[in-house]
């Protein structure tokens, strides 16, 4: 006589059911809180890209303004505004090389301007979707405004430098800065442009003032610098 196996118990029935619920609810509740430290380390980049944009424009309309008054005033005002930029490409050119010094990368965004709590997200976050096939046009329009960001640069030394030796400017040199400084603000604002639509394509976005329909009403949301 061949004997049946014992059928189980209500509690083994009750298990079989329980294990998946429970595996199911844990899977769920990681997605949910993945998904809340993305888009909060996604806000922190943006705000950090904030902060860079209208520190750009100010240090911009700072160097204007120190070129044709040569004020010392003016001079001071694009000294601090540059200071975000400056720390905002020593963060991005650690953050972009393989053997980067981390701790100088968070520095640099606490320095910019973000909360070290945030920068230590964005340190992390940045490392794992930096090489993104996605994330890719956004790197490349970065580059392309460090550049003029570096340039910005050279022309605030250029213009101090040489206050500093003739306070008599000759006006064809204040023409050609001014000239200069028109193009490399062209430049940025072309560049802004292309970021915003590249944001908005590729999904990478997490505010209104970064991408879509209000990103043109909002104050210059550019590129973050990378070196």
């Amino acid at each position: 006589m061949v004997s049946r196996p014992p059928a189980p118990t209500r509690i083994a029935r009750h298990h079989t059911v329980l294990w998946p619920m429970l595996l199911t609810v844990v899977l769920l509740s990681a997605s949910f809180f993945a998904l809340l430290y993305l888009q909060h380390t996604g806000r922190a980049f943006t705000g950090t890209q904030a902060r860079w944009s209208m520190a750009r424009n100010a240090a911009s309309h700072a160097l204007l303004q120190y070129v044709v008054t040569r004020s010392p005033q003016a001079h001071e005002r694009v000294e601090s505004e540059l200071t975000v930029v400056r720390a905002t490409r020593q963060a991005l050119r650690q953050l972009n090389h393989a053997d980067g010094d981390l701790a100088l990368a968070h520095q640099g965004l606490v320095t910019a301007g973000a909360l070290a709590a945030d920068a230590d997200h964005m340190v992390r976050v940045y490392r794992w979707v930096s090489a993104h096939p996605r994330f890719l046009p956004l790197r490349e329009r970065w580059q392309l405004a460090d550049m003029a960001a570096q340039d910005l640069i050279a022309l605030s030394d250029e213009v101090h430098g040489e206050v500093q030796r003739n306070a008599d400017v000759p006006k064809d040199l204040v023409a050609m800065w001014l000239t200069q400084l028109d193009a490399i603000d062209r430049r940025m604002s072309a560049l802004e442009r292309a970021t915003q639509a590249d944001l908005a394509a590729s999904g990478w976005c997490w505010a209104p003032c970064a991408c879509g329909p209000r990103a043109a009403s909002c104050a210059n949301w550019p590129t973050m610098p990378v070196a």
